[in-house]
């Protein structure tokens, strides 16, 4: 049964640090009522789940705390999805947050809605320097209704997961997302866009999304380390865009992403250097490409690709013999 208006999942491993800070923000009086708060505990080694517990005995009609055993931040989210009692879900991790007066608003608005997608802006807040960079939506207008392929080529790369809300029965429709694995995040915003077709924009700007952080996923060196599991999205969406028939327009927008993420799993195995191992990953990667989807792997964006298409090893070869870098490891 459906009885709070927004479910707010809140992937959660070894973030002690964080989470006394971030759950509040979702804990204001004027909402408690419509809003449901799940931290899901991925087998966290800390405080995690004892923070948690606190939250929820504070506040037992808003947060409840989710302990599974550790299956990623994926797993967070199917489990989240599987459990939620909210017409809208929103996806906050642990180490980010939302501006409560925004979010007071943003649920009260959400009341009021029945779409699909609901689109917010959201700020990126550099831990750094304190720098805070809007990010939105162009040419789209605030509180109308639109049919999504009328917008598609307006989102470009905002559309991520701190921009998106979705409808839980959006959510209940699409595939499972893969466990066990990082950089899941576009598997979640692009898997339900078979089942997609109204969306609304609010001029809200919730999410705060932190970086700057050397230890998250995104970090060059772990993307390094972890780039067979950047290679498995691209795997699962280009196995799910095979599955179902889309409209030009979600073909197109699918393809720009899977094509921009297939330029970053090039551009990780450039920065790991001259190496037998990498370049064989690298080229045993652009084949895979090739045979799954031709178009794709002919549409790659960036001049690495375009070079690798032309010239192959050999180009992979003078790149480095440019750069100085000719012992190969």
């Amino acid at each position: 049964m459906l009885d709070k208006v927004l479910t707010v999942i809140v992937p959660s491993y070894n973030v002690e640090a964080y989470l006394p800070e971030t759950i509040p923000t979702f804990l204001r009086n004027e909402v408690l009522s419509k809003v449901e708060v799940l931290i899901v505990n991925d087998g966290s080694k800390d405080r995690t789940a004892e923070i948690g517990k606190q939250f929820e005995k504070q506040y037992p009609d808003t947060v409840k705390l989710v302990n599974k055993e550790n299956g990623g931040h994926g797993s967070t989210i199917n489990k989240g999805i599987q459990l939620a009692k909210g017409k809208y879900v929103k996806v906050v991790d642990a180490d980010d947050w939302v501006d409560p007066e925004e979010f007071v608003k943003y649920v009260n608005e959400l009341e009021n809605i029945d779409v699909d997608v609901i689109l917010t802006p959201f700020i990126r807040v550099n831990i750094d320097t304190n720098q805070r960079e809007r990010k939105d939506f162009d040419n789209i207008e605030p509180e109308k209704i639109y049919d999504m392929d009328e917008v598609l080529k307006c989102l470009k790369d905002s559309y991520q997961m701190h921009s998106v809300t979705f409808n839980l029965r959006v959510l209940k429709n699409m595939r499972q997302i893969d466990e066990h694995c990082f950089y899941v995040d576009q598997e979640y915003i692009l898997f339900p866009f078979n089942s997609i077709c109204k969306l609304e924009y609010l001029n809200i700007p919730i999410y705060q999304y932190r970086v700057g952080n050397q230890e998250q996923s995104v970090s060059i060196k772990n993307m390094q380390k972890n780039r067979q599991m950047h290679k498995k999205v691209i795997d699962s969406l280009l196995d799910e865009r095979k599955q179902h028939t889309y409209t030009e327009e979600k073909t197109d927008f699918i393809d720009y992403r899977i094509q921009n993420l297939c330029r970053r799993q090039i551009d990780i195995y450039f920065s790991m250097g001259k190496n037998k191992n990498i370049k064989q990953e690298l080229f045993s990667f652009l084949g895979d490409i090739k045979e799954k989807d031709i178009e794709i792997y002919k549409n790659i964006p960036g001049k690495k690709a375009a070079f690798l298409r032309h010239f192959g090893i050999a180009f992979y070869n003078i790149y480095f013999l440019l750069r100085g870098n000719t012992n190969e490891k």
